[in-house]
């Protein structure tokens, strides 16, 4: 009996934290319409890779995916440059290097050597408060070496944190500076 209310309660949990995972990512869409709406960027979220294998009724389907996790979100600034990031949720006080998965390292890493702007988008909701960063690829690939440890926390993290603005969603631009024409 109470193994299978433990299960209940992981099941529960990781069904609460799936949600607040895209109600996390729904914010991070939203700050991208509000950079496309003012011209700043056109950043869209990856499509997850997937076919349906069988239709049921009410519009739901049984699916499988065909392609590994690709970084959750792609677009281009005003300038041409690009822009690739991962979101990661986390209910925890710490987030791990390795909830990225191989592919997604991988594309980040190319994407990074040809100089587009890459990054691991992170919400720590710690009891009520969120606190929101926007982490270059660099520094998380060698959190290692600039940490110690293969895990960070908010704190670890307080020079890329960025808000949430009621306007616009998260904020995870707000430290990125934009180089144009007339401000080379």
């Amino acid at each position: 009996m109470k193994i299978d209310d433990e299960k209940l309660i992981r099941k529960r949990r990781s069904a609460i934290n799936n949600a607040q995972g895209r109600f996390f990512e729904e914010q991070v869409e939203r700050a991208c319409n509000y950079y496309r709406e003012k011209g700043i960027a056109n950043i869209n979220k990856t499509p997850e890779p997937f076919r349906v294998l069988k239709k049921n009724q009410g519009g739901r389907f049984i699916g499988q995916f065909i392609k590994r996790a690709e970084p959750d979100f792609k677009g281009v600034f005003m300038t041409g440059q690009a822009i690739v990031f991962e979101c990661k949720y986390t209910s925890k006080d710490k987030i791990q290097k390795s909830v990225l998965s191989e592919n997604q390292n991988k594309e980040l890493e190319r994407n990074s050597n040809l100089k587009s702007i890459t990054a691991v988008c992170i919400c720590f909701a710690e009891g009520l408060q969120e606190r929101y960063f926007f982490v270059p690829f660099e520094i998380w690939k060698d959190m290692e070496k600039r940490f110690g440890k293969k895990s960070v926390t908010a704190d670890d993290l307080k020079e890329f944190e960025v808000f949430y603005r009621y306007s616009r969603g998260v904020d995870f631009l707000q430290h990125i500076k934009i180089v144009t024409k007339n401000n080379d």
